[in-house]
């Protein structure tokens, strides 16, 4: 549209040199609708196009509920299998949802039968005070072959020192806090290879309760035996860039 604009505008001297201008006018308006029509009806998805869509179930390991959620904002048929015509709208201020890396958030949800799922091992095996500091280690590994851990954390928590598999995160400048001043509560992404549990070091202010809350994500879902779920069509492809096609349980780490 805005490339026809502008050779639009080009034209301009170029056609005020025109005899029977209102004669040309009333045929480029007819071309141009003639265009635009051709365009809506060329517009749909196909197997050359196919649309993008997605679809995660959310498994809460302390209220035992779940949940079928998804980024689309239009609902197609493969979606709505398990959403349905009326899905609920997702809230920011929800604690079993969460944005991806890019910032995308859920759009719709659905209330799930709850799966039998296998929840990871958490340990807090190390918890100390030294000074006025709280020194704490967490140990996690999956147990269904995860592919990735998102952790979260209030941005008011402060975290003073943290190390991640052994890589420690360096501060963030003028207070001396790491991630001071985060305007989300998303702390990091683990990416899981070869199933290497995820072991992370410490340091808190000694009277802050520490609540972490672990999305543990695996992207079997079309392949999980739990989930009997009809295949894309040819005109479908999942989305990229968000967690997709995945069964993530939430789990809560406090630290007290």
């Amino acid at each position: 549209g805005v490339l026809i604009a502008l050779v639009f505008g080009l034209l301009i001297p170029v056609i005020g040199f025109f005899k029977h201008k209102r004669r040309w006018s009333v045929i480029l308006l007819i071309v141009g609708t003639t265009i635009f029509i051709m365009a809506n009806f060329r517009s749909g998805f196909n197997e050359t196009q196919p649309k993008p869509n997605s679809l995660v179930y959310i498994l809460d390991a302390e209220t035992n509920k779940a949940r079928w959620a998804t980024y689309d904002k239009k609902l197609d048929d493969w979606t709505k299998q398990v959403l349905g015509e009326d899905p609920n709208e997702s809230s920011a201020n929800d604690e079993m949802m969460f944005s991806s890396k890019y910032g995308s958030g859920f759009a719709f949800y659905r209330e799930a039968e709850r799966k039998s799922l296998e929840y990871p091992d958490i340990e807090v095996y190390k918890d100390s005070i030294i000074g006025d500091k709280r020194h704490c280690s967490i140990y996690i590994e999956s147990n269904r072959g995860a592919n990735r851990m998102d952790l979260y954390a209030d941005p008011q928590m402060v975290f003073e020192s943290m190390v991640i598999n052994g890589i420690e995160i360096k501060e963030d400048g003028k207070m001396g806090y790491l991630l001071n001043n985060r305007t989300s509560d998303r702390l990091f992404t683990y990416y899981v290879s070869d199933n290497d549990p995820l072991d992370i070091q410490l340091v808190l202010p000694q009277d802050q309760i520490t609540r972490i809350s672990l999305f543990e994500s695996s992207n079997d879902l079309l392949s999980g035996r739990n989930f009997n779920l009809k295949p894309r069509s040819d005109d479908m492809i999942p989305k990229p860039f968000v967690l997709n096609d995945a069964i993530t349980i939430k789990q809560s780490i406090l630290i007290e």
